[in-house]
């Protein structure tokens, strides 16, 4: 949504990325790869919503709240 992809904003952009990366693992077969992708790929939000000066605009994004999302949309695609 905004230019700069490392911006807070695009937190729900970037958690509907790897919800559709998770569903498309799981579909394919490869369940064994997803918590590894969950684990390199929410960081995105620890470094870009957490210690973001604007990441205190998206409290609903912070790190600890995605990486249980992630795991939610994970555990209901089994």
């Amino acid at each position: 949504s905004y230019d700069g992809e490392d911006y807070p904003g695009n937190a729900p952009d970037y958690f509907a990325y790897m919800s559709d990366c998770i569903l498309q693992m799981c579909n394919s077969g490869q369940k064994a790869q997803v918590q590894k992708f969950i684990k390199q790929k929410s960081v995105w939000f620890l470094k870009n919503v957490d210690n973001h000066k604007w990441g205190k605009d998206y409290p609903n994004f912070r790190y600890d709240i995605m990486l249980n999302e992630l795991y939610k949309v994970y555990n209901n695609a089994q």
